[in-house]
C-alpha cells in the first residue's frame, strides 16, 4: 500500500475530536449524524438556494452562509434530515449587553438554518428547561460558539457550559397587554426611574422589542437605571409559546413599581341625579362588607351595608360610596401613613374633611378619622345632589388637596380615581387634567365608568393623559375588587394608541 493509501483522513478525524479550552486534552466526541458532513455536503445543499428564491440573502455573510447561485445544471441532494429539525450542542459565551440576543456563527448557522435572523431555542440538559431567542448570524462569531445574553442564560436556571440549540418554526406570539415590574439599579428613588420611563416610551418599546417576552423575565437598562421585570402577561402564555414584543399595532404596556411603595390618593366621587339609577348588581360583596365593618363602628354606616343582597340591584350612587368606603378600609388595614381624600361632585365640588384637613392620613390611629368621613359621606348622598356633572371643578379642587399635604408626604406618587356615570357637563375636564395633572410625572389618574351613558371616549382620553386607564364594571363585586387592588400598588399604564 503507499503511503498516500495508508494517510489518514486528517478532516475526518478533526471531526470526532475537541480540544478543551480549559485544558490540553482531547477527548472523543459523537458528533450527531444530523448535522456530519459524512451524511451531507453542506456546500451542495447550500448550492440550491438561490437569491432569487431568498432575496434576503444577497449580503455578503448571506453569501457565506449558502454559497454561489446554482446553475440549471445543478442538480440539489436530499438532506437527510431537514435544517429546521436539527440540534447542535454549543459552548456558551455569556454577554450582559447583548440586549436578548443570541450569535451564532456562519458554519453553525448554516447547519439549522437558511436565514439570518429569526428565533431559536435554547435548552439546557441539566434543568431541562428551554427559552426561545431572537438570534443574529455574525461572521466574527467562533464555529462551536453562541454568545447568549445573561438575562436569557441566567432564566434557564442551569449551569451549563454547553447549550443545545435548535430553530424555532412556528410563529411567535405577539403580545397584546404586558405588566412590568420596576425597580432601580442603584439609589432608592424608584418611582422617578418610572417616572423617566414614561417620558421614554419610543426608546422603551425599542429597547424590548429585541428580546421575547416570557413572565419573569428580567433584564437590565443601564441608560435608564432601571431593572426591569415581565410581572403579568395578559392573556397568559402556554408553556411552549413563544412571545414577542411587537409595537407596529397598538399594544398595552402598564409600569408599576417592584415591590411595595407609598402614595396618596384622590378619590373623586360623582353624586349627581342621574347616579340614582338602579341597575348595579349585587354580586360577591360578602367579604368587602366585613372588611367596612372591621374598619369603621357607624350606626348608620351599618344601616347602609344593609341594601346590599346578592343578586338585587343597586342605584349607582350606592355602589360609589360602597367602593370608596371599602378603599379606605383597605388603606388603614395597610396603615402605613398614606393620605387619602373624598371630592364629592355633581353641579360643583365638595371637598371632604378631617377636622378641618382635606385628607386623612392612613394609620393605626385613623379609625376616628374614618368615622367622621362616613358620616359625611352618607349626609352629603341624601342632601347635596345636583343635577350637573361638572367634572372640571371635581377636578381642580385636587389642587387645594396637593398644596394641603404633608410636606413630608408631597413628594409621593399621586393617584387620582374619577367615578362617573356620566357626561362632562363643564366642557372643559380634558383642560381642567391637563391643567392641574398631566405635567406631573408623579400623578396617575384612573377612570371608572358605571351605567350605560358615560361618555367612554372622553373618559379614556383624561386617563390617557395621566398614564391611567378607563374601568368599567360588570356588577358590584367587580367595582369593588377594582378599588381594592388599586389600593395595594400603585402603575401608569401605557396608552392603547401609542403605537410607534
Amino acid at each position: 500500500m503507499s503511503e498516500e493509501e495508508k494517510k489518514p483522513d486528517e478532516n475526518k478525524q478533526e471531526k470526532n475530536v475537541t480540544h478543551s479550552s480549559d485544558s490540553n486534552t482531547t477527548s472523543e466526541q459523537i458528533v450527531p449524524p444530523v448535522v456530519s458532513s459524512e451524511n451531507e455536503n453542506i456546500e451542495e445543499i447550500s448550492q440550491a438556494i438561490t437569491d432569487a428564491e431568498l432575496p434576503e440573502f444577497k449580503s455578503d455573510i448571506g453569501r457565506k452562509l449558502f454559497g454561489p447561485q446554482m446553475t440549471s445544471k445543478q442538480a440539489p441532494p436530499t438532506p437527510s434530515v431537514p435544517k429546521e429539525l436539527r440540534k447542535l450542542n454549543l459552548r456558551v459565551e455569556l454577554k450582559s449587553e447583548q440586549n436578548g440576543f443570541t450569535k451564532i456563527s456562519v458554519n453553525d448557522a448554516r447547519k439549522i438554518t437558511d436565514k439570518i435572523t429569526g428565533l431559536v431555542i435554547l435548552e439546557s440538559s441539566t434543568s431541562e428547561l428551554s427559552r426561545a431567542s431572537k438570534f443574529i448570524v455574525d461572521e466574527e462569531q467562533k464555529e462551536g460558539y453562541i454568545q447568549v445574553s445573561e438575562e436569557i442564560y441566567k432564566s434557564l436556571n442551569c449551569e451549563d457550559e454547553k447549550l443545545f440549540i435548535r430553530l424555532f418554526t412556528e410563529d411567535p406570539i405577539k403580545v397584546e397587554n404586558v405588566t412590568l415590574a420596576v425597580s432601580p439599579l442603584s439609589s432608592n428613588d424608584i418611582f422617578h426611574i418610572v417616572g423617566s420611563l414614561r417620558k421614554s416610551i419610543a426608546k422603551l418599546k425599542k429597547f424590548l422589542e429585541s428580546y421575547t417576552v416570557f413572565e419573569g423575565l428580567t433584564v437590565k437598562w443601564k441608560e435608564k437605571n432601571a431593572l426591569i421585570k415581565v410581572a403579568k402577561i395578559t392573556p397568559a402564555l402556554y408553556e411552549n409559546d413563544v412571545g414577542v414584543f411587537d409595537f407596529t399595532k397598538p399594544r398595552v404596556l402598564t409600569i408599576k413599581p417592584d415591590g411595595a411603595m407609598q402614595f396618596n390618593t384622590i378619590l373623586i366621587m360623582d353624586i349627581s341625579k342621574s347616579m340614582n339609577g338602579r341597575d348595579l348588581e349585587v354580586k360577591n360583596v360578602k367579604s368587602a362588607v366585613d372588611r367596612i365593618k372591621t374598619a369603621f363602628s357607624n350606626e348608620e354606616l351599618d344601616q347602609f351595608l344593609k341594601v346590599f343582597k346578592e343578586g338585587n340591584n343597586v342605584q349607582r350612587k350606592n355602589g360609589a360610596i360602597f367602593a370608596g368606603l371599602l378603599y379606605l378600609s383597605e388603606k388603614a388595614r395597610i396603615g402605613i401613613g398614606e393620605t387619602v381624600s373624598l371630592v364629592m361632585f355633581a353641579d360643583s365640588a365638595e371637598i371632604l374633611r378631617n377636622e378641618n384637613k382635606p385628607y386623612i392620613i392612613m394609620d393605626s390611629r385613623s379609625k376616628t378619622a374614618l368615622n367622621s368621613i362616613a358620616e359625611q359621606v352618607l349626609v352629603d348622598l341624601e342632601e347635596k345632589m345636583g343635577a350637573g356633572t361638572n367634572m372640571a371643578s371635581a377636578i381642580e379642587a385636587s389642587v387645594e388637596i396637593m398644596k394641603n399635604i404633608p410636606r413630608s408626604k408631597r413628594k409621593w406618587p399621586l393617584m387620582v380615581i374619577l367615578l362617573t356615570d356620566g357626561f362632562d357637563t363643564s366642557k372643559r375636564v380634558k383642560e381642567a387634567v391637563r391643567n392641574t395633572f398631566s405635567k406631573k410625572e408623579n400623578v396617575v389618574l384612573h377612570a371608572v365608568g358605571l351605567g350605560p351613558y358615560v361618555n367612554k371616549q372622553e373618559l379614556i382620553e383624561i386617563s390617557d393623559l395621566c398614564g391611567g386607564e378607563l374601568f368599567q364594571p360588570d356588577d358590584l363585586g367587580e367595582l369593588l375588587q377594582w378599588y381594592m387592588d388599586r389600593a395595594k400598588d400603585i402603575s401608569i399604564r401605557l396608552a392603547e394608541t401609542e403605537a410607534n
